[in-house]
């Protein structure tokens, strides 16, 4: 009775699992066979592919291509020229003897007619990148209708992930979610300077907003590729020089970023833009007269009088600098010098400068919501800079840097700060002190900001590669012991949130869409390190920073959700295979070929150019006799 149960649970799971059939080879001609290496399908065939989910495989005969069941018979009779499978199991593009494409079910049913000179899978939507006469558009085959209309020159994704439509000499915005403009005029465009060449948007190291021209007016966008303004408007759009207006009278907050007319254009915290007039930044003038600004009797000079007397030095000009502070301007020659007069202490006769002999100043505000903190930035005649609080009347950072950047100093309260050989360090405000060694570039990686950790880069020392990345704690305002051996660390994206395709190398699906939808969940960054000579190897870390794939591979492909191997290549092109725990399945370059492995097979061609599939031993599947 043991036996006989036996039996019939065997045939009740042979029943629920569908039958594996691996291709193989003999004398030129393809057929399948089982798991236990029993031929099930015959020499038939010229060429074959695996079957795939649908259980149906693409296989030729007669020099024209068709589709299969695990039954042998014909789904699509072989009729085409080509036929390959797309991101949906059950949809192929389909190209027939005349050299036209269209799009076809597996069962033969037409979805889009052989009418086209391209067809390129583009989302898992169902969308499709069609060509036909130069020009391409968007056929959904869900919904049985065009996303977009054959009329665009290209379509393409720009480094920041937005889909630019070119229509003749102009670029647009779509939306890939529902393939609308995100303007009114549904064109954008930006013009290199001195001549009319289109180039696509751009945005500034650090900067979350861009300015665009569109058909209607100008307008600013933000990374998500939103414009901002409701109108556009027809003056131009340009980046406020908070210095010059911070010296003349103004007093701008840290987040004004651009200026069109008399409109200031703010950035929030949210990447987004409020409008202010900019008089409301306009300081105001005393309107007491205790102390006036007055020119100086048989003097081109001006300086401050209180009471009809003079109680200050004469200046080569006086301008209001802030509430508390006049600005007197001295020039001798080519040479400038500049001093913050304080104009609120009754107390004193004479009212001397805070702040002298500086060639430039500039009001700088920390942060709009901290009325205490009033800071300065300042720089002497050997163009030394530094940050000066003009009420405690102390240095946030001391004068002694020939560059001085402040990206940070708002949210994390680092100044980024250099000489004049392009090394930079990070100088706490907070700590009053410099808390790196002088020896990063200006590049700053925020891909981890919301982990707590910046990234900064530098020339690699010893047996370290030529740029490596040390990790800058926000929390405990430290560098870590942890480094990354290498550059360009890039986090995982959410799962739906990166599109298929990259549309920079030929249409070609990109790593960051493999790494989203296809990698084990460990998998949380991937970073890239410089071998030298052009060489550029990838690896892959934990949410721990830990290496779990190292950088030796020119390439890492994944295919296909749930799928432990990866396709590598080194830079000599050699091909293999590993697992997602980097253990060698197939050695590089012990094949000329070497395709993706699916269900634990793999198609390969040796060096004498004979093709097969072999197992996840890389033992190859031969009939038995």
């Amino acid at each position: 009775m043991k036996f006989s149960l036996l039996i019939v649970f065997s045939l009740f799971i042979s029943v629920l699992v569908p039958q594996k059939l691996i291709p193989v080879e003999k004398n030129g001609k393809w057929g399948y066979c089982d798991q236990n290496k029993q031929l099930v399908i015959n020499y038939t065939y010229e060429s074959v592919t695996p079957f795939n989910d649908e259980d149906v495989a693409i296989v030729s005969k007669g020099g024209k291509y068709g589709v299969i069941g695990k039954d042998n018979q014909w789904k699509v009779k072989a009729k085409y020229a080509k036929i390959r499978f797309t991101l949906h199991p059950n949809e192929m593009i389909v190209s027939n003897t005349k050299g036209k494409y269209g799009i076809l079910t597996i069962d033969g049913g037409k979805l889009l007619g052989f009418e086209y000179d391209s067809i390129k899978s583009f989302d898992h939507n169902h969308s499709y990148l069609v060509y036909e006469k130069n020009l391409c558009g968007l056929y959904n085959t869900k919904l049985k209708k065009w996303d977009l209309p054959l009329k665009y020159t290209a379509l393409t994704f720009n480094e920041y992930g937005m889909l630019e439509a070119v229509n003749e000499n102009m670029i647009g915005l779509i939306d890939e979610n529902d393939y609308s403009s995100f303007t009114s005029s549904g064109i954008v465009m930006n013009k290199t300077r001195g001549n009319e060449q289109l180039k696509s948007i751009n945005f500034e190291q650090w900067e979350d907003l861009t300015v665009v021209i569109t058909n209607d007016g100008y307008n600013i966008m933000n990374k998500e590729g939103k414009v901002q303004l409701t109108e556009h408007t027809d003056k131009v759009i340009k980046k406020i020089d908070k210095e010059y207006y911070n010296s003349h009278g103004f007093k701008l907050p840290h987040n004004a970023k651009y200026i069109a007319g008399d409109v200031v254009y703010l950035e929030t915290a949210t990447h987004q833009v409020e409008q202010r007039i900019l008089d409301e930044y306009k300081i105001t003038v005393r309107d007491d007269d205790d102390i006036l600004i007055k020119h100086v009797p048989s003097s081109k000079k001006y300086a401050l009088y209180r009471d009809g007397q003079k109680v200050s030095y004469e200046y080569d000009s006086i301008t209001t600098f802030n509430s508390d502070f006049v600005q007197g301007i001295s020039y001798s020659g080519d040479e400038r010098d500049v001093v913050l007069l304080p104009v609120t202490d009754q107390s004193t006769s004479k009212i001397l400068p805070a702040v002298e002999d500086f060639e430039s100043i500039v009001n700088y505000i920390p942060n709009a919501k901290d009325s205490t903190k009033e800071w300065v930035i300042l720089m002497n005649e050997q163009k030394q800079q530094g940050i000066f609080d003009l009420a405690s009347q102390k240095y946030v950072v001391p004068l002694k840097y020939e560059q001085l950047f402040i990206p940070f100093v708002e949210s994390y309260g680092l100044a980024l700060v250099g000489h004049t050989d392009d090394k930079f360090a990070f100088y706490d405000t907070q700590l009053q002190k410099q808390v790196t060694d002088m020896k990063y570039d200006a590049n700053i990686s925020m891909e981890c900001i919301d982990e707590g950790y910046l990234f900064l880069e530098r020339i690699g020392q010893g047996e370290e590669s030529m740029r490596v990345l040390d990790m800058y704690s926000l929390k405990d305002r430290k560098l870590m012991d942890k480094k990354i051996d290498g550059y360009n660390i890039t986090k995982r994206k959410e799962k739906g949130t990166v599109h298929f395709s990259n549309n920079n190398s030929g249409w070609e699906t990109n790593i960051d869409y493999e790494l989203s939808e296809f990698a084990p969940d460990n998998f949380a960054y991937y970073y890239l390190q410089d071998q030298g000579d052009g060489q550029i190897a990838i690896g892959f870390l934990d949410q721990k920073f830990n290496v779990l794939i190292p950088p030796k591979y020119a390439t890492v492909s994944f295919h296909g959700l749930g799928n432990p191997y990866l396709r590598v290549t080194d830079f000599e092109f050699n091909e293999g295979i590993i697992d997602v725990n980097g253990k060698v399945i197939i050695p590089l370059g012990k094949y000329s070929s070497v395709g993706a492995m699916q269900d634990g097979i793999a198609p390969v061609e040796d060096m004498d150019g004979n093709t097969f599939f072999v197992n996840n031993k890389d033992e190859r599947y031969i009939v038995k006799p």
